[in-house]
């Protein structure tokens, strides 16, 4: 078995004692995990006290996991054909054999010296030229010709400003077959070892070199591209050069934002192959992404606003409007908030429902509810409506009878959609200086009677508020969701600064 057809068996196989893991409540590890780790897992399943029958199948799992490790006595290495790679490690034992791979080099190289002793690194600079120097004089002795580093932020890390090294090295004069990292450690910093694995689907489609130059190619690639956090890059083998660049590495480095999407849509056209649909995807993507950070901020100012509320007033009104809808009857009444701008009146009407489904809608002609779920909302807000004739547009919908409506519709009927509202529970506000305001004035001579029988109207005097200000919080919070309030601060530090 080569070493691609070993790793693979490896994954599949801690895949299944992961199961047995999940089953006991034992820790668990990745896929691709070390095979230490591996064996931590396996002791944490003898520990976990699971039945003799299923101990004995995760211990056959476990005998076939360390099966693939058998390494045969070692020869001369023939590098003529496709050189399989390895790096294998266990309890005292430790194999690094091929000619390709990608090593990773972790330290914390700006908060103390190096194991070596070498005197910590005082900037990015100092720490890019130690990195460079001492990498050209390794590839002298290793003899190695094909190398792509990078410096990159380690961007999961709890430790501020900490980087990390990516190195992947090929070595086409001769393969090595070591026990020991101590010649490629960086001032005393031993690496992470992964080696160059062909997948199998790609063994299937080439022939056995092709395929480990590609697998090795995107090693490369994977180095040098300009993922997200990648400070410093350094290559003598080039994408588009000294190799060609597949679609799918960059897809895959996208769909595991490791490339924002400006370099993703460069990356892509540079490919040129699939471009369309890669821009294509991208747009689709992108106001999908902007509504949900959108969606995200909303919740998140919701609760810090919540903190600076005063709790709302209750209305006599409002209670009997309540009061209706737990008895099935033929229909139910709008409940209409009515007052002066700034009076609380949409957080007064978001505050009488669990999930409200609000719509802004100023002066719209047709009323858009294709997003009105009667499974997850249970109410609707018709949130700064202009007018009273508006809702006199929409009558036969928000009557809320026992029918089915159909909204969205146009001359093809290509957005149309059905709504059925019964039993839903609608309140809407309004301005007092609406322009129509005496439609819904009992004591105009043009008043509609329809809005005053199908209205429970809460209206305010002006300068009242739905909520209670003498309770208003007086403690304030620093506003950091504008960039307005950003600039202002700027300019305040700075002009103390001058002053």
């Amino acid at each position: 078995m080569d070493m691609a057809s070993r790793v693979l068996e490896r994954r599949r196989l801690v895949q299944q004692l992961r199961k047995v893991a999940a089953d006991v409540s034992a820790d668990q590890c990745r896929d691709d995990a070390s095979r230490q780790k591996v064996q931590d897992m396996m002791g944490a399943i003898r520990r976990a006290g699971c039945s003799r029958d299923r101990l004995k199948d995760a211990e056959g799992i476990f005998k076939k996991y360390e099966s693939t490790f058998a390494v045969a006595k070692s020869g001369a290495i023939d590098d003529a054909a496709a050189p399989e790679c390895e790096a294998s490690a266990g309890p005292g034992k430790f194999r690094m054999r091929g000619a390709s791979f990608l090593l990773t080099y972790n330290w914390r190289f700006y908060e103390k010296p190096l194991p070596d002793g070498t005197p910590t690194p005082q900037t990015e600079n100092d720490l890019w030229r130690l990195w460079k120097r001492w990498k050209a004089a390794e590839k002298k002795a290793l003899g190695v010709t094909q190398s792509s580093s990078t410096m990159e932020q380690s961007l999961k890390s709890l430790h501020k400003g900490r980087v990390h090294f990516h190195w992947k090295l090929n070595l086409m004069k001769r393969a090595i077959d070591q026990t020991t990292t101590d010649s490629f450690e960086f001032h005393g910093i031993r690496p992470d070892i992964r080696a160059t694995v062909v997948p199998a689907g790609l063994r299937q489609r080439k022939l056995r070199r092709a395929s480990y130059q590609e697998a090795s190619n995107r090693g490369h690639f994977y180095v040098v591209a300009n993922k997200i956090g990648t400070l410093r890059t350094n290559h003598n083998y080039k994408p588009w050069v000294h190799y060609r660049v597949a679609g799918k590495w960059l897809d895959d480095l996208w769909t595991d934002r490791k490339l924002d999407h400006a370099t993703y849509l460069d990356l892509a056209l540079q490919v040129r192959v699939g471009f369309a649909n890669r821009k294509r995807d991208l747009d689709m993507v992108l106001p999908r992404e902007a509504d949900s950070r959108i969606d995200e901020t909303m919740a998140e100012v919701g609760r810090k606003l919540d903190k600076l509320k005063a709790p709302f007033r209750t209305f006599p009104e409002v209670t009997a409007w309540e009061g209706a809808f737990p008895l099935l009857d033929f229909r139910w009444k709008l409940l209409a908030l009515v007052a002066d701008s700034a009076s609380g009146k949409s957080s007064f009407a978001g505050s009488l429902f669990a999930n409200p489904y609000v719509l802004t809608v100023e002066d719209v002609e047709h009323l858009d509810l294709h997003g009105f779920d009667r499974d997850l909302h249970d109410g609707i807000v018709l949130d700064n409506v202009n007018t009273w004739q508006q809702l006199l547009s929409w009558r036969a919908l928000l009557q809320a009878r026992n029918a089915k409506a159909r909204g969205g519709q146009s001359a093809t009927n290509i957005y149309a959609y059905t709504q059925y509202l019964f039993g839903v529970a609608i309140a809407v506000t309004v301005d007092l200086d609406a322009p129509d305001a005496h439609l819904a004035d009992c004591s105009h001579q043009k008043r509609s009677k329809w809005l005053r029988k199908n209205c429970v109207f809460a209206r305010l005097p002006a300068g009242e508020a739905f909520y209670d200000k003498d309770r208003v919080p007086t403690r304030k919070k620093h506003n950091k969701y504008s960039l307005f309030a950003q600039t202002v601060k700027r300019r305040r530090i700075a002009a103390a600064a001058e002053a």
